[in-house]
């Protein structure tokens, strides 16, 4: 959440959707006050000032996605595309999984049974096309639950019977508002 007070320049009550970072302050900063930046300074960091004056599309990004580190691993990164974010290690603050399933009838229904069994709620189901054989295709399912869960668990193994690739790619626990 990032909030602006900027009486005649930003409309009171704005919100936008837009993805913003941390480093995107400082081609923000020198667009406000008409500096121009080295080309080596920032190469990371976007204007969002169109987005502060309501210039700007909400559904044209006003950065490329964010990389960056994540978790305590030193490894751990993320990235962060819009609603996307995918971050490479367990417990890392996501739970996504791809898995490639059998090419034959009925493949999906079965591969998405054992989570309706569970009563585990799929939050997002995505298909990419596999680079390896024609009309093999990656699924990335992102769910409700920690791999540590009994029944998410379970659920996972009965997957792995019908999938010709499974990956965890994250897993976390479910945050609190207080």
């Amino acid at each position: 959440m990032f909030i602006v007070r900027w009486p005649g320049r930003v409309k009171a009550g704005t919100v936008s959707e837009q993805t913003i970072c941390f480093t995107d302050l400082l081609a923000t900063f020198a667009e406000i006050c008409g500096a121009t930046l080295p080309n080596d300074a920032g190469p990371d960091s976007f204007s969002f000032l169109p987005v502060l004056e309501g210039v700007q599309p909400a559904d044209k990004p006003i950065r490329a996605p964010i990389v960056m580190h994540a978790g305590s691993a030193a490894s751990m990164r993320m990235i962060r595309s819009g609603d996307w974010k995918l971050i490479n290690g367990l417990g890392s603050g996501g739970f996504s999984q791809p898995s490639s399933i059998k090419h034959k009838p009925g493949s999906l229904y079965d591969v998405l049974m054992p989570f309706k069994r569970a009563k585990i709620n799929l939050t997002k189901i995505e298909s990419r096309p596999s680079k390896r054989k024609a009309w093999e295709y990656i699924f990335f399912v992102d769910m409700e639950g920690h791999i540590e869960d009994k029944k998410i668990r379970k659920a996972i193994d009965a997957l792995s019977e019908n999938c010709l690739y499974l990956k965890i790619l994250g897993s976390y626990p479910q945050g609190k508002v207080s």
